[in-house]
């Protein structure tokens, strides 16, 4: 699977990279609650699917957090983590890669990213709003 190809193919389809109009247009149902100490997760079940999002983040990392669950949604609908986790031997980081390298893309494209070349990852990551491991992933 390359993510990158997978993100320019849906944002070309719905003609934004807006995580929560990607989501709206894909019926996924976007849910803020109080999450404490958890960021968001992707549930689906009986072929609905939602994300949930802790309504105590900013706005700038709701919408990091929903890119992340989108790619959850969009590339591993089928995946039970607790499941992963808890009855076998597999971990979910290669999962939790693929959905951050997804958030990375979608959020932000090749043309944002050449406007900060020279920059290091920390300085276009304070300049984007965006936590430094995402723009390290991102520009592996």
């Amino acid at each position: 699977m390359n993510i990158k190809d997978t993100v320019l193919k849906i944002a070309s389809e719905y003609k934004t990279r807006d995580p929560f109009e990607i989501a709206d247009c894909c019926g996924i149902y976007i849910i803020r609650e109080d999450l404490g100490a958890v960021n968001g997760y992707f549930t689906s079940a009986y072929g609905v699917k939602s994300i949930h999002l802790n309504e105590n983040l900013s706005p700038e990392r709701q919408k990091i957090c929903c890119a992340h669950e989108l790619g959850h949604a969009l590339m591993h609908d089928d995946l039970n983590t607790y499941f992963l986790i808890n009855s076998t031997m597999m971990l979910p980081d290669k999962y939790e890669r693929q959905a951050n390298l997804f958030a990375s893309h979608l959020l932000f494209p090749d043309e944002v990213l050449a406007e900060y070349e020279g920059y290091d990852t920390g300085q276009i990551a304070a300049a984007l709003g965006a936590p430094k491991f995402l723009i390290d992933l991102r520009l592996e």
